[in-house]
């Protein structure tokens, strides 16, 4: 798993496990902390994911050095 991942699943922890030592008018700010890490682990993760994914139809950007447009090659 990515490490941005990791530490924002972590900060979600955090902010979960300090909910019961929160005041109660500010315990919102914990909970919405944690859905926040918690989406962005999320993210972080499907795009580490496909970014190491292969693109068989999509060539990568080195494969395609010399093959522009009016190159002369035949």
């Amino acid at each position: 798993m990515d490490r941005r991942a990791l530490f924002f699943l972590g900060a979600a922890a955090v902010s979960a496990a300090l909910y019961p030592a929160t005041d109660t008018q500010h315990r919102w700010v914990c909970l919405a902390l944690a859905v926040v890490y918690t989406v962005l682990a999320v993210g972080s993760a499907l795009d580490a994911w496909s970014r190491q994914r292969r693109h068989p139809a999509r060539p990568g950007p080195r494969a395609r050095k010399g093959q522009e447009a009016g190159s002369g090659s035949s």
